[in-house]
């Protein structure tokens, strides 16, 4: 047992408390308290310290707490009860889905804390503000109107203490380009068509050999819903797709579409044989027949 309790005369039952080396007990543990600054006196206990809500309110173990005053689940060992400060959620992101946002943010949380999210059509959340809460770092918002820009802001709760707010972000779903199809020209360049919507500011459109888009690709830029791609290498699959805008708010892709622009045959010539005619060609490597 640990060098922190001595008993000369008599039995002593320690219970719910931190002990050096450990010691037989009820609730005993043997860890850092973590106090906020000991040379300073200081004994209150750091945010992550084990003593939180690890002792117990029913002092004489009879089934009936004698503490009826503490915060969170049950009181803190020691003798002063932690004065929680939450700091605020920082970093927080969100990436758009097809009809959805995901929230993501940092938290030094405990086990216990819920993070109340807080969304808005204003910045500085004046009105029209709407809560939810979540148990993790993480929050789906699918209650969205198309092409609306909402504001969120996350804030940390435990027990009855809630820190301020996070820094506000703003988030919008910008609808996928829909209609997504292409020509090939007489040039042998293709023209790319898309439904037109006509609160984007611009669109991306996106060409690439992987089809998964995760090789190398290259962007076009365009304020209309058409464009027209001249500089397509021949014999070579290409997949394409679009990227809607609504100033700095960006839809997901659209779906591919793809294309090969195979070359006509060159070099034809033609022998005449009696009644028939024997026409030949250069060959293209890439032809499985021709007609």
């Amino acid at each position: 047992t640990g060098e922190e309790v001595w008993n000369y005369y008599s039995s002593v039952n320690v219970i719910y408390s931190d002990i050096q080396d450990g010691y037989t007990g009820v609730g005993n543990i043997n860890a850092d308290p973590l106090f906020i600054d000991v040379d300073a006196g200081d004994y209150g206990l750091q945010e992550a310290s084990p003593c939180i809500d690890a002792g117990t309110a029913d002092l004489n173990q009879d089934g009936v707490e004698d503490i009826i005053e503490y915060m969170g689940i049950a009181p803190d060992m020691g003798a002063f009860e932690n004065l929680l400060e939450i700091t605020a959620p920082a970093n927080i992101n969100y990436t758009p889905m097809a009809a959805s946002i995901m929230l993501t943010w940092s938290a030094g949380a405990l086990p216990g804390y819920e993070f109340m999210i807080e969304r808005s059509l204003t910045a500085d959340f004046s009105d029209d503000i709407e809560e939810f809460f979540s148990n993790n770092n993480t929050f789906v918002d699918s209650a969205l109107d198309l092409g609306v820009e909402y504001f969120y802001r996350v804030s940390a709760m435990f027990a009855n203490i809630v820190s301020d707010p996070s820094e506000v972000i703003s988030a919008m779903v910008v609808p996928v380009a829909t209609g997504f199809a292409y020509e090939i020209q007489n040039d042998l360049s293709v023209t790319l068509t898309w439904d037109a919507d006509a609160s984007a500011t611009s669109y991306k459109i996106q060409r690439s050999r992987d089809p998964s888009f995760f090789g190398p690709a290259v962007d076009f830029i365009t304020t209309e819903n058409s464009y027209n791609d001249a500089t397509l290498p021949l014999s070579t699959m290409y997949h394409y797709r679009i990227i809607t805008y609504y100033g700095d708010y960006r839809s997901l892709a659209s779906e591919n579409v793809s294309l090969l622009i195979v070359p006509a045959p060159v070099g034809i010539t033609y022998t005449i044989e009696e009644s028939s005619v024997t026409l030949s060609w250069d060959q293209i490597d890439i032809a499985t027949e021709y007609h």
